[in-house]
């Protein structure tokens, strides 16, 4: 199934997006610049909820939409400095302070008083450690424990890195995985670590550069999503340098110092390398290597891809992914 604009070209994604969620519903939401969108189950553009600003239902930069109690769902903004409650009509409720701007994730493990939140916050007890718990009951969003597998000490590289990646094991526990190693983190609920998990494959067997390369060099390997299926299995999508890397700097000049992020087709740099994971016996159960860039992982082993078509035009496909035994 591939998410497809209506006829007025609604529903168009051109640049790749901050976040798909999926929600009780079933329809797709698609998080990039605001406005977000919305597909039905079927792919088929719906809806746009909010504009851009910083008003009443306004968006800077949504990453996360999640289900919470009754038909309500809450967006995560990196950048308004805010969350905002839906109703089960998608109109906003109330609000929650939330002046954390690098938070890049979010899973829920009670609403409202335990989520936890990816990013690094620059506050006395927050600064160095990747991952906090945080209470949303008040008007304003509280971390009572951060968290991590980094020491906790605030380096000035870190506001260049991508934070790590949270998912919930079937039972409540938060899985984290770094996207620039190959570790996975399970967490008790309370933000101790409960086990780690390490791999160095040799398409991963360092620590990542972190880089897209340029158009003699292939980009770095970089985790992209992770997540658990109804067996427990952990499924990790990683970004490899895809067959034809080299067409993604067809459009860029290269005798250019500079070059602007949006001449480099990223839809043409990478494919993803897929891993399932036992992580109770710690070891592989299978593997295989998906065509396009991953972006996004949905409920039910569905994995959405960004690649071009056949006449270069980028598509989101929602691919439903099966495991033989």
């Amino acid at each position: 199934m591939t998410l497809q604009p209506n006829a007025r070209g609604d529903g168009l994604v051109l640049q790749p997006p901050n976040a798909i969620i999926e929600d009780a519903q079933r329809r797709i939401w698609v998080l990039g610049d605001a406005p977000m969108q919305i597909f039905a189950a079927d792919g088929m553009f719906q809806r746009v909820v909010g504009a851009k600003g910083r008003g009443p239902n306004e968006y800077v930069m949504p990453i996360h939409v999640a289900h919470v109690n009754g038909d309500s769902l809450v967006v995560f903004d990196a950048m308004s400095g805010r969350t905002t409650v839906l109703d089960k009509n998608l109109v906003a409720r109330r609000n929650v302070v939330f002046p954390y701007l690098g938070v890049r994730g979010a899973a829920i493990l009670r609403w409202p008083d335990s989520v936890v939140v990816s990013g690094w916050i620059r506050t006395t007890a927050s600064a160095g450690y990747p991952l906090h718990l945080m209470s949303f009951r008040g008007n304003d969003a509280l971390p009572f424990r951060s968290f991590g597998s980094s020491d906790g000490k605030l380096r000035m590289e870190q506001q260049f890195e991508p934070t790590a990646l949270i998912t919930i094991a079937l039972d409540g526990r938060p899985i984290s995985i770094d996207p620039l190693q190959y570790e996975i983190s399970v967490w008790r609920r309370d933000g101790s670590l409960l086990e780690r998990f390490a791999r160095s494959p040799a398409w991963f067997s360092k620590r990542s550069r972190n880089t897209i390369g340029g158009p003699v060099t292939a980009p770095s390997p970089m985790i992209a999503a992770i997540s658990v299926d109804d067996q427990g299995l952990c499924w990790v999508f990683a970004h490899v340098p895809s067959r034809h890397w080299q067409r993604a700097w067809e459009g860029v000049k290269t005798r250019s110092s500079e070059v602007a992020a949006s001449s480099v087709d990223f839809t043409e740099l990478y494919d993803t390398q897929l891993e399932i994971l036992d992580l109770g016996k710690r070891r592989v159960v299978a593997r295989a290597l998906l065509e396009g860039r991953t972006a996004s992982v949905l409920t039910g082993s569905r994995v959405v891809l960004q690649a071009n078509d056949a006449g270069g035009n980028p598509t989101l496909r929602v691919v439903p992914l099966v495991l033989s035994r």
